[in-house]
C-alpha cells in the first residue's frame, strides 16, 4: 500500500496529453480536465468533461429522395415514409436530437427522425425542426394534392 500511496504523490501534478476533437478551440480545451488517479490496485485516468460538450458545430437535415440526399426542400407523395439523415461539421459534434412538424395533421416526425406523411386530401407544406443542443435546422416537406 505504500507504493500506491507514493505513486498517487508522484502524479498529482502529472500533465495527461490528449487528443482533442476537431471543432475544439485553445480555449475550450483548457477547461477539459484528464485527472490520474490511483485507487486501491491500479493506476488509471479519469476523463472529468466530455470533450464533445462544447465544439462549435453546424448541422442540417435532409431525406433520401429516389438515391438522392435532399436538404432544404422536399416533396413527399401521401402515405410515404423518410427518414431523416442529419449531417454534423465536424462529424465529432454529432449528437442527439428532437424533432418537430409544424403541421401534424400532413406530416408527423417521431424521435426517431421517421417522417410519415398522412393521407390527406390537399397539398400541404410542413416545416420539419430539428433540434440539437439548442441550435435547430430545417427542411420544408411539400405534399401534393393527390389526383384520383
Amino acid at each position: 500500500m505504500n507504493d500506491l500511496k507514493t505513486l498517487k504523490q508522484a502524479i498529482d501534478s502529472v500533465e495527461i496529453p490528449v487528443d482533442i476533437p476537431e471543432g475544439v478551440t485553445p480555449e475550450l480545451a483548457n477547461e477539459y480536465v484528464y485527472t490520474p488517479y490511483v485507487d486501491e490496485t491500479k493506476l488509471s485516468v479519469a476523463e472529468d468533461i466530455d470533450l464533445r460538450k462544447n465544439v462549435d458545430f453546424e448541422f442540417t437535415i435532409g431525406i433520401m429522395v429516389e438515391e438522392e440526399f435532399v436538404t432544404g426542400e422536399a416533396t413527399l407523395t401521401q402515405g410515404k415514409t423518410a427518414q431523416i439523415i442529419a449531417e454534423f461539421n465536424p462529424e465529432s459534434a454529432e449528437a442527439s436530437m428532437t424533432y418537430e412538424s409544424s403541421d401534424t395533421s400532413a406530416v408527423t416526425v417521431s424521435n426517431t427522425g421517421l417522417l410519415t406523411v398522412t393521407d390527406k386530401v390537399s397539398a400541404s407544406t410542413t416545416t420539419i425542426t430539428a433540434t440539437c443542443k439548442g441550435k435547430t435546422a430545417t427542411l420544408v416537406i411539400n405534399v401534393p394534392e393527390e389526383t384520383v
